[in-house]
């Protein structure tokens, strides 16, 4: 068995003597102190000194100096832990004479272990893991608790499972079901569209048939009523010529050949502001130039349209009678008359040579955007807030087409140079193309991600633009009815688009107040020109009758109207 060895920590006791122990004590006689004289003295003191100054400082003792107990320490301790006075004494003084005859070698005296200490650090070690198990406890307790509610989290969320699992199951059938059924409609509908158009055509060639009956009928009726009244007096018949009444079929014949595919057009190099004037005292909505004589039309928020000289700007006719504002202006192709739309849902032709209306166009229930010509001169198209396209026929003052088809405000209409096709643009994000004579949409091109606010075709029929909100201008190819080009105006919206004459250049009307032109061959920003107050609200590339210059007009909310040459 070996012994652990210990460290004992030493400590000052005093010791009670008795006095009637058998140890003799010798007494030390102090006349040996009195025999040393001062150079002994003198002698001592300056080797304590020397020492003091060789010896290195010793430096203070922070912890109790610890040795290992020994025999005779463990047999102290023993009777001082338990008050034996008597029996420590009689120790010691046997110990110390065994010592002093030799009878006892130290260095052979083993190392008692101490079992007080051994049993004190073994039980602390046994508090420490009494708090560990403990604390073991509680954590298996709270892990216990935890488990189970993860337990009853994992079943639920299990049930769960299984129901989405169930009804996923039943929609993998239904749609299986429905899209088996789904493949029997493409056939019905097709037979159903082309039963549609065949009818409509129908009914587009009745309201012609009907057209031509109420003009002979009425023709005949006025006949009638001069045989009459010849009758009446007793006098022959006077043979009085009668105004023809134009049916409406007579009006939409085959579209004669577009001389601008033949022609070939300069652009300008550059664009500088070559007039200004203020046109309305408010915002200035619209812009439209006479097709023969150099004159323009502005349409405002006043509820007024001026006519102006072009290059002058001088005042020439100011119109009213719309109860609201203007949206749109534009000249008849003969230049005889012009159209107004208004806000209160009403368009109005008027007889330039007369200076007064000839026809109020109503049957919208909301707001007009947008007004155009058919190229004969005979019919008007109107796009409203209501969701419709009308065609209106001038000459009767009356509705000829109702276009149906989208979903939100119609912001424009555009009717192709020398086509019976016009074009639409709507809030509801899409652009279509519509046969005016049977009213049927043709195409829908898509593309945009906002309300688009204007389309139009170039004179050579081939390629449309169209802006919307977001400040995208996008160009179409007509023929293959897709996406060419894509111009970014944003974040501010466009409000308009002009085409130059040569179909390579496209100016833009933006809300950042600035009016952009963009090169279409190149596909780039050709020119950005600046110097309205307020949005840029229209913007028209003019090529003026007389002097064949091009000219850009621009027109903003601040009632401006600039010229750039």
């Amino acid at each position: 068995m070996t012994v652990k060895e210990v460290t004992y920590t030493l400590e000052e006791k005093e010791m009670d003597i008795d006095e009637e122990d058998d140890f003799i004590y010798e007494a030390v006689s102090l006349e040996d102190e009195e025999d040393m004289d001062d150079r002994t003295l003198l002698s001592m003191t300056a080797t304590v000194k020397h020492n003091e100054l060789t010896q290195k400082p010793i430096e203070p003792v922070t912890e109790s100096t610890t040795r290992h107990e020994v025999l005779d320490d463990f047999i102290r301790n023993t009777f001082t832990r338990f008050n034996m006075t008597k029996s420590l004494a009689v120790f010691q003084q046997e110990w110390y004479e065994m010592l002093s005859r030799g009878e006892i070698d130290t260095d052979s005296l083993a190392v008692p272990p101490d079992v007080y200490y051994q049993n004190s650090k073994l039980h602390n070690e046994i508090a420490i893991l009494k708090k560990q198990l403990v604390e073991a406890e509680e954590k298996a307790e709270k892990a216990q608790s935890t488990w189970d509610r993860f337990r009853k989290q994992r079943d639920h969320f299990k049930l769960q499972h299984n129901r989405v699992v169930q009804e996923k199951n039943s929609l993998v059938r239904d749609i299986k079901r429905l899209k088996k059924h789904y493949e029997q409609y493409p056939e019905l509908v097709e037979d159903l569209q082309t039963k549609h158009k065949a009818l409509m055509k129908e009914k587009s060639l009745a309201k012609m048939q009907v057209g031509k009956l109420k003009n002979k009928l009425t023709l005949a009726e006025h006949t009638i009523k001069t045989l009459q009244s010849m009758k009446s007096d007793g006098s022959e018949p006077k043979t009085t010529r009668q105004k023809k009444v134009t049916p409406k079929a007579e009006m939409f014949e085959e579209a004669p050949y577009n001389p601008h595919l033949e022609h070939t057009y300069g652009i300008p190099s550059s664009l500088s502001e070559q007039n200004s004037f203020t046109a309305h005292n408010v915002g200035v909505s619209s812009i439209a130039a006479h097709p023969k004589q150099e004159l323009i039309l502005t349409s405002s928020d006043d509820t007024t349209w001026k006519m102006w000289t072009v290059p002058t700007c001088e005042h020439v006719l100011t119109g009213s009678g719309h109860q609201d504002w203007l949206g749109d202006v534009s000249f008849s192709p003969r230049g005889t008359q012009l159209v107004s739309a208004s806000g209160d849902g009403v368009a109005i032709v008027w007889d330039i040579r007369e200076a007064c209306k000839k026809c109020v166009l109503k049957g919208h229930t909301a707001p007009i955007w947008s007004v155009d010509w058919h190229y004969t001169g005979n019919f008007v198209a109107t796009a409203s807030m209501d969701q419709t396209v009308k065609i209106w026929d001038t000459i009767q003052g009356t509705a000829f087409q109702t276009l149906r088809g989208h979903v939100d405000s119609v912001n424009s209409v555009r009717f192709a140079a020398l086509s019976n096709t016009c074009v639409t643009a709507s809030a509801d994000k899409t652009i279509s193309l519509w046969d005016a004579r049977i009213g049927q949409c043709v195409h829908t091109l898509f593309g945009h991600t906002n309300a688009v606010n204007y389309a139009e075709f170039t004179l050579q029929g081939n390629l449309l633009a169209s802006c919307d909100a977001d400040g995208q201008v996008k160009v179409f190819d007509v023929r293959t009815l897709e996406e060419m080009f894509s111009f970014d105006c944003g974040p501010h919206s466009v409000n308009s688009l002009s085409w130059h004459r040569s179909g390579k250049l496209l100016a833009a009307a933006c809300d950042d107040l600035s009016v952009r032109v963009f090169d279409i061959e190149q596909a780039i920003q050709a020119f950005s020109l600046g110097g309205h107050n307020d949005t840029v609200q229209d913007v028209l590339f003019y090529t003026m009758p007389q002097s064949s210059q091009d000219v850009l007009l621009s027109a903003s909310s601040d009632g401006i109207v600039k010229v750039w040459g």
